[in-house]
């Protein structure tokens, strides 16, 4: 899936960078700047196990004494923004 919308945006510049411009909250003209460099990642969906992986590592930083708190990162993983 990640391939595509790479593929996607390349083929529909003007649709990515209103895609883009909604999701980043950004002028089109800055969507349109950076296009190049965000067309070249390889965006992969994110699901539970990403979100585990996610706490674990901030777990660990927490109890090594380098983070503070404590944060449910599953609240801040959103699955639908990797599709346009």
């Amino acid at each position: 899936m990640g391939r595509q919308i790479g593929e996607w945006a390349r083929r529909n510049p003007q649709d990515f960078d209103r895609w883009y411009s909604k999701f980043a909250r950004q002028p089109l003209e800055v969507a349109a700047q950076i296009r190049p460099e965000q067309t070249a990642y390889q965006r992969i969906p994110v699901d539970d196990a990403f979100a585990a992986q996610l706490q674990t590592t901030f777990d660990t930083w927490t109890r090594a004494g380098a983070l503070q708190g404590r944060e449910d990162l599953r609240d801040h993983v959103d699955p639908t923004v990797t599709a346009p």
